[in-house]
């Protein structure tokens, strides 16, 4: 599995490699998934 992230703009797509409809976020959704990465709250999921 792998994360796949498109930008346009302000919108960004990122889905999983197996999940091909994915989610739009908006520039402070963006900021906020960065953050919780970034903190750590992710983790690999099998």
């Amino acid at each position: 599995m792998s994360v796949e992230i498109s930008i346009k703009g302000s919108m960004f797509r990122v889905r999983d490699s197996k999940n091909k409809s994915g989610e739009v976020v908006t520039l402070p959704g963006w900021d906020t998934f960065l953050a919780a990465i970034k903190r750590g709250q992710f983790s690999r999921v099998h």
